[in-house]
């Protein structure tokens, strides 16, 4: 049985409920959590049903199901002990492109209830196609007992960030690099947050369809600029030469790295092909840092890249590199 899962932005919408015993009293307390309206229908009425039909939280019709009952009803939900009843709801509610489910009867079920693990909005549905229910709430519990009790916060304080380089940042690969990475980590509520601080680097930092020219120096990292840092932690795709350290491509672990290096002398690959490449990646709207040791403006090799990336059309910016200094 193929089923889709999806997750219902119900509140506020109408459910009939038929049925008002036990049964019935499981699924209202879901559906009340999901803030939906509820319609209760049932000649028998548990006195906990009552007690919230006598608070005004739900609307109570003590009495037998009638078609008029699934007016206005987004949702149907037969729970009667009486299965001519369960089936004649699910196939009056199937007419009026309602969907319905009937408890414990596959055969009428137009959705099934799954079993949720919830941590504040995190919520991890479980359905076994109305099988076995029971397994259901076993694999529940497992799964509940296997995750951290503070999820729900950490996931609020992420999604309060995701917010923010939403806000900042153009859609592009190097927003959708960075949301990941930040899906990696813990958020805390400090401004001075390591996670937030990345996040707000990121938003200075690579802008999509940009190639940006940076020279890598003598090697070492603590002799980068802080822009050239910034960028090769937030590009999407850096190319670099043969000379650059390991320790300085480390930076931009979470980008794709290409080496077009200059091997015994000789380009791996053509200077020609080299700019055919960058540009392509511009174009797909991917942030390009072409890495190259040394310091890029006192040699003649910017002018080459710049001119080609002119020439296509695509924004281009030079990070000067610093010079090695003569020993003492």
């Amino acid at each position: 049985m193929a089923l889709l899962p999806i997750f219902l932005k119900a509140a506020g919408r109408l459910c009939l409920v038929v049925g008002a015993g036990s049964v019935a009293g499981e699924k209202i307390a879901t559906l009340r959590k999901a803030g939906l309206k509820l319609r209760v229908v049932a000649p028998r009425v548990a006195d906990e049903v009552r007690a919230l039909a006598g608070a005004g939280e739900i609307e109570l019709r003590e009495r037998a199901f009638r078609p008029a009952d699934l007016d206005g009803a987004a949702l149907a939900i037969a729970a009667t002990d009486v299965p001519q009843v369960n089936a004649e709801v699910c196939a009056l509610a199937g007419e009026h492109g309602i969907l319905a489910n009937s408890v414990d009867d596959i055969p009428n079920c137009y959705f099934f209830f799954g079993s949720i693990v919830e941590r504040g909005d995190l919520q991890i549905a479980i359905s076994t196609g109305g099988q076995s229910p029971a397994l259901a709430q076993r694999l529940r519990r497992e799964i509940d007992a296997g995750l951290p009790s503070d999820l729900g916060p950490w996931l609020e304080r992420t999604g309060a960030l995701r917010r923010e380089v939403l806000a900042a940042m153009p859609a592009g690969e190097p927003r959708r690099l960075l949301l990941h990475q930040l899906a990696q980590r813990e958020v805390c509520g400090s401004p001075l947050c390591p996670t937030r601080m990345i996040a707000q680097r990121a938003a200075r930092g690579a802008k999509a369809g940009t190639v940006y020219l940076v020279g890598a120096g003598p090697g070492d990292p603590e002799l980068l600029t802080v822009k050239a840092v910034r960028l090769l932690e937030t590009a999407s795709v850096i190319l670099h030469d043969d000379r650059v350290s390991p320790a300085v491509l480390e930076l931009g672990a979470q980008a794709e790295r290409i080496d077009v290096g200059k091997p015994c002398g000789v380009l791996s690959i053509a200077l020609h092909e080299i700019h055919a490449l960058i540009v392509g990646y511009a174009r797909q709207g991917r942030s390009v840092v072409w890495l190259r040791s040394g310091d890029l403006p006192r040699s003649d090799r910017g002018a080459v890249q710049m001119e080609a990336l002119v020439e296509a059309g695509i924004p281009c910016v030079v990070v000067p590199g610093v010079v090695r200094a003569d020993p003492f």
